[in-house]
Parts: structure tokens; C-alpha cells; sequence
């Protein structure tokens, strides 16, 4: 599996895309890479596209496992809105069950998109609460 995570200053998001083969291990070192991401733990929002992702099977329990550390990364990265960007019905399905499995277990709203500009939208909008509710 690859990945890759940036910062898009301009939009005030972080940005993560992972593609090629799921592989659940790569995913926790990926996971624990956005934690470790001096942007990202600023507390930006984060766009994680899994759009070229290719999925195998995925267990209830695998979910389970990565909404646990997840929290625990969201934790230390103190981001308030997760957007999840599928592309097939598999990964929007499968995002929607993570999301309601990590409702629990991560302190940020996560929400599911077929749409790019949507997501960002969402997440900019909590971005711009946020810097008016500083001021």
C-alpha cells in the first residue's frame, strides 16, 4: 500500500491518499504517520482519500481495530472533521461502517463522500467556525 499526506495551506486542510493494495499493518504505520505530521497535528481538518485504494476483505473486527488506534491518534492530532473520500459502492460502504463502528471511539465528526469538492466544502466550513469562534 502507498501513501502520502500533505498539507494544503491555501484550503486549510490536510490531505492523505492511499492507493494499491490494503494492507492492514501499512495502515496502522499510515495512521500513526498522519499523527506524526507537524500539520496535521495542528489540528487542521483531514481529507483522507482512499479513492484508489484496493480493498480485499475487510473484517468487522479489522474495523474495529483501526477505529481504536484511530482514536487514539485523533487524540493527539486534535482534529475536529474527518472526511472519508470513497469511490465504488465497497468503499462508501465500507467507510459508512467505520464511521458509525468509530462514532465511540474518535473525538472528530467523520463523514463519508463520493464527491471531492463536497468534502472539502465540510471540512473548510468546520476550519471557518473554528477561526470565528477565536476571534
Amino acid at each position: 500500500m502507498k501513501s502520502n499526506i500533505t498539507c494544503d495551506s491555501e484550503l486549510g486542510i490536510v490531505r492523505t491518499e492511499q492507493w494499491e493494495l490494503f494492507s492492514l499493518e501499512e495502515h496502522f504505520e499510515f495512521l500513526q504517520g498522519i499523527a506524526d505530521d507537524p500539520d496535521a497535528s495542528r489540528g487542521m481538518p483531514l481529507l483522507m482519500d482512499y479513492r484508489q485504494l484496493k480493498i480485499p476483505e475487510i473484517s468487522r473486527d479489522d474495523l474495529e481495530g483501526i477505529s481504536i488506534r484511530f482514536g487514539k491518534l485523533i487524540e493527539q492530532i486534535k482534529t475536529g472533521r474527518i472526511a472519508l473520500l470513497a469511490q465504488s459502492d465497497l468503499q462508501f460502504g465500507l467507510g459508512r461502517q467505520f464511521q458509525i463502528i468509530a462514532e465511540q471511539r474518535v473525538p472528530a465528526a467523520i463523514e463519508v463522500f463520493r464527491d471531492k469538492v463536497k468534502a472539502v466544502d465540510w471540512l473548510r466550513e468546520a476550519r471557518e467556525t473554528l477561526m470565528a469562534e477565536d476571534n
